[in-house]
């Protein structure tokens, strides 16, 4: 593996997910009988949701479409869609011939009411008026407090509720209703929402845990990789690339099986 922008790249998520995938699929086929734990690092890029998961981030306060550009811009504002990797039938990540992924612009979708019946967050493809188009946060937020999702929050004090505070700092850090995208995000099925590991393992039926954070030495790989090194050490120098590789794998191999499970 050789990391850098113009060179191999770095182990993105989307490695991360194949991965997973290719795991799941050996331990479903050679183990049927057992349940399968996969047990991660509390990294970033593990708990990474996927593009298209339930978000208030970059939700809109008006619905898509009503608001008019500026000068540089004189067309309203476009639907508010979200890119996400395009996937073949078995789950697998979709490229193109020249080896970049493929995307495609798709509705954000899981959003649902405190009673769990699903919020449509676009408004139906056939309808009168805004056909497709997203909702917006402010009717989205009036929609739950007509079903009681919201407490005793009047219409008018919802309306007047800002967009998000500045730089979404918002002076109380354990409010949960002082802006429209706090409010959202404290909503249960917004932060209930799994990362995309999570969905991809839940997919072959395997279950994944997360390490505490910045305690990845809990992780018994990272005794692996230690014991790995220890031996890699007792090798002599060199310079040659297929020396290394060589010397790399003949390491790996000799980390015993019996001693990864007393690491464990």
């Amino acid at each position: 593996m050789r990391p850098g922008k113009n060179r191999d790249g770095y182990f993105s998520l989307a490695d991360i997910e194949e991965q997973a995938i290719a795991a799941c699929t050996t331990v479903s086929e050679r183990w049927p009988e057992y349940d399968h734990v996969f047990v991660y690092d509390n990294a970033t890029t593990h708990h990474k949701q996927s593009a298209g998961a339930l978000s208030a981030r970059a939700m809109p306060k008006s619905i898509s479409g009503t608001r008019q550009g500026g000068k540089k811009n004189k067309n309203p504002d476009p639907n508010f869609l979200v890119p996400v990797n395009k996937r073949n039938t078995d789950g697998t990540l979709m490229y193109d011939i020249h080896g970049t992924l493929l995307k495609e612009n798709i509705q954000m979708t899981g959003a649902s009411f405190a009673d769990g019946t699903v919020q449509e967050l676009y408004f139906p493809s056939n309808a009168s008026k805004h056909a497709g188009k997203f909702k917006g946060m402010e009717l989205l937020l009036e929609e739950r407090r007509e079903k009681g999702d919201l407490g005793n929050i009047s219409a008018d004090v919802l309306k007047k509720k800002n967009t998000e505070c500045k730089s979404f700092k918002c002076a109380d850090p354990h409010s949960t209703s002082c802006c429209m995208r706090r409010m959202l995000f404290n909503q249960p099925d917004f932060s209930a929402v799994k990362s995309c590991l999570e969905d991809t393992c839940a997919k072959h039926k395997c279950t994944v845990l997360f390490l505490p954070k910045f305690h990845c030495e809990l992780n018994p790989i990272e005794m692996v990789w230690g014991y790995a090194k220890w031996i890699y050490w007792l090798n002599p120098e060199s310079s040659r690339e297929d020396a290394l590789e060589r010397n790399t794998l003949d390491t790996l191999e000799q980390v015993l099986l019996e001693s990864m499970r007393r690491f464990v």
